[in-house]
């Protein structure tokens, strides 16, 4: 699908939006192991595993995820998985975008759209 050059622009900050909100999900479980830890009710060998875990799944998941999909592809894709809402992508954008794919994905991978 064409987009013009402000389409493109807006493309690219809703992508960086959407990314943000999916890595704030994902690092939410490590930040609640440091929020453990730095209470004392976690040790610092568990917290370690912990991040080394993160690095080796989650971020590694998240990178692939990323790498291969193009601002159009993000965008259809956060709104289907619930990272943006739909209101938030302007009709002109939204009507070019192949969202419906993207929900279909996320209702087989159990999603909550």
């Amino acid at each position: 699908m064409e987009f013009n050059r402000s389409e493109r622009k807006i493309l690219r900050e809703l992508a960086d939006e959407v990314y943000e909100a999916e890595a704030r999900q994902v690092l939410a479980d490590l930040a609640a192991s440091f929020a453990e830890w730095r209470k004392r009710k976690r040790p610092s060998s568990d917290l370690l595993a912990d991040i080394h875990a993160f690095h080796q799944h989650d971020s590694r998941e998240l990178w692939a995820t990323y790498q291969g999909l193009d601002e159009a592809q993000v965008v259809a894709r956060g709104v289907a998985f619930g990272f943006i809402p739909p209101k938030k992508v302007p009709r002109e954008i939204a009507e070019k975008l192949n969202v419906e794919q993207w929900r279909e994905i996320a209702q087989r991978r159990g999603s909550n759209v």
